[in-house]
């Protein structure tokens, strides 16, 4: 008898009708996302939001509609650690692995200011002479996030690209996220 269970985040799904198949792609990365990170989130999230163009137009969320998704460097805010908090995920164009899975990464990290931690600050230490695109030397919580997502999603061969094929850099990173954070449980 097989028996579906239901991923710990799809309740909290909220797929704007009239969906392209990218955004429903999506949808199922986070609805199967398991493990730790998931519980993590399921425990945090008020919900996430999917819908067309740089941020979805959902009636709820009107105030970020046309909000820039360029990456900029942000005025220092507590966010209160994930308490409200949603995740909108738009179809514009993005260069990250997985934009939910980046995106399931800036929630994960927001939890416990991961991206601040001594073990993150010995890691960007050692990726930083090695980045491929050098923004992320300076962002630490977007690397975070994009490691993260790159880790869940199994592309070992992006990470070790942006990381200038340094091997021992890409496995350091790999085996942070792999770890007890339940990237790629």
């Amino acid at each position: 008898m097989i028996v579906q269970t239901r991923g710990a985040l799809e309740p909290l799904l909220h797929l704007e009708p009239g969906h392209s198949a990218e955004l429903a792609g999506a949808a199922a990365a986070l609805a199967e996302l398991s493990g730790r990170a998931a519980r993590r989130l399921a425990g945090a999230l008020d919900g996430i939001w999917l819908g067309e163009t740089a941020l979805p137009g959902l009636a709820a969320l009107v105030h970020l509609c046309a909000a820039d998704t360029v990456p900029r460097p942000r005025p220092p805010v507590d966010l209160a650690p994930a308490a409200g908090r949603r995740i909108v995920i738009g179809s514009g164009p993005h260069v990250s692995g997985s934009l939910a899975h980046h995106a399931a990464g800036h929630a994960l990290c927001g939890l416990d200011r991961a991206h601040l931690s001594p073990e993150w600050a010995r890691i960007m230490r050692r990726c930083a002479p090695v980045f491929r695109l050098p923004h992320y030397a300076a962002a630490a919580e977007e690397w975070w996030a994009e490691s993260y997502a790159l880790v869940a999603t199994g592309a070992a061969h992006r990470l070790f690209t942006l990381l200038s094929y340094d091997d021992a850099v890409a496995r350091l990173v790999w085996n942070y996220h792999a770890g007890d954070r339940g990237a790629a449980e």
